[in-house]
């Protein structure tokens, strides 16, 4: 009598109600005696579910009669593209393809970053559906060196079209395989200070000259430009006189 009114309790149970975006998969498998059998998992629509992970260490064990009930595996998952996140770009392209569905997302968490699965490769996010990026101020980080190699299998057409800037924040592109200036317009022209004495840098240029010398009638004085490939100086020196000492510097 005990048996029936604990059965009876516990059919009485109402099942909870699950979120609108949360689906219940289960399998019961089939009865066998002294053993139920492996358990496999499938969703709604018949197809095998993949990386599914065990929180009760639920494990089979063997029936004690054949009509004992084989376990049902009832498993919570969400119904979302959004996938759990993984801790780099390795870990992410390292993952069975087999196990991505198109649309998935997921999180890159030492880059902050999200991809989608497009069927083939993980893609980036930041761009619209035409491959556009659309925002404000941009800040780029990646410094290059002029007339270096820019060469990148992994990108289209090799790579040329990056855009990067040199250690002064010049923009560079990746033009047929190396880091160039940009070509064409008007030069951009800079005026040094004066100084009388001591050296100054100019910064990276394609060409400078003296714009102001002045000096007294004493002893030798001196304004000396010079380069160091596209690294301009100025140079004043005097002795017991005065000298100005002015640059002025083009860049294309």
């Amino acid at each position: 009598m005990r048996k029936i009114a604990l059965l009876a309790a516990v059919l009485a149970v109402p099942s909870v109600a699950s979120a609108a975006n949360v689906k219940w998969w289960h399998q019961i498998t089939a009865n066998t005696a002294k053993n139920n059998g492996s358990i496999s998992l499938r969703d709604a629509n018949g197809n095998a579910v993949n990386i599914i992970a065990n929180p009760t260490a639920a494990q089979v064990k063997a029936n004690q009669a054949t009509n004992t009930q084989p376990p049902t595996v009832v498993v919570q998952a969400t119904t979302g593209s959004w996938k759990d996140p993984v801790a780099d770009w390795a870990t992410l392209v390292a993952l069975p393809a087999a196990n991505n569905g198109v649309g998935d997302v997921r999180l890159i968490r030492n880059l902050n970053r999200a991809f989608a699965w497009d069927g083939a490769n993980w893609k980036p996010l930041a761009a619209d559906q035409n491959g556009k990026l659309q925002t404000g101020r941009i800040h780029l980080t990646d410094i290059v060196t002029e007339n270096t190699s820019c060469v990148d299998p992994s990108l289209p057409n090799n790579g040329n079209g990056q855009v990067a800037v040199d250690a002064s924040g010049l923009q560079l592109s990746c033009q047929s395989g190396s880091w160039a200036k940009q070509s064409g317009g008007q030069p951009v022209i800079s005026y040094s200070p004066v100084i009388g004495s001591g050296q100054i840098y100019l910064g990276h240029q394609d060409y400078c000259s003296l714009s102001i010398y002045s000096q007294d009638y004493g002893n030798f004085r001196k304004c000396q430009i010079f380069n160091s490939g596209s690294d301009w100086y100025l140079s004043a020196s005097s002795n017991s006189s005065w000298v100005n000492c002015q640059a002025v510097c083009f860049h294309m």
